[in-house]
């Protein structure tokens, strides 16, 4: 007599509301990088998450490395931006602030780009987290 294989269980309800809503906040945020001076990697970053989101709301899985790479690629981009913004990186030291305010536009740049990439990662570990699939003994 064999074992019942286990079948992975569909998204519950409200994940597959919380990977709807932040398809669409990914989406806006693709729409918003049409004026930023580096457009194509941020659409491609959010573009991507979004992706992933719309998949899994549907409640459809997906593969681990697809959620767990650009994941990985996002905490890392989070992190050496994390460096510029915090720790004085290269970017600070070229663009130095607007003469006379002392206010650093590379910080606040850097900082909300850091905030994107970091609601990316979590966003993107989440899935992963919900993306599980029984494992077969």
């Amino acid at each position: 007599m064999s074992e019942p294989t286990a079948k992975p269980r569909p998204f519950h309800l409200a994940g597959r509301i919380f990977f709807g809503l932040m398809t669409l906040l990914l989406l806006y945020a693709v729409a918003v990088q049409y004026n930023d001076p580096d457009p194509i990697r941020w659409m491609v970053i959010y573009g991507v998450a979004a992706v992933l989101c719309g998949v899994a709301a549907s409640g459809r899985r997906l593969p681990r490395a697809t959620i767990i790479v650009p994941a990985v690629i996002a905490a890392a981009w989070a992190a050496w931006t994390a460096s510029v913004v915090y720790g004085g990186g290269p970017l600070n030291q070229m663009f130095p602030g607007e003469p006379g305010t002392g206010y650093v536009i590379v910080d606040t740049e850097e900082g909300r780009e850091m905030g994107g990439l970091i609601i990316v990662t979590l966003t993107l570990l989440l899935l992963a987290a919900f993306n599980r699939t029984p494992s077969r003994s």
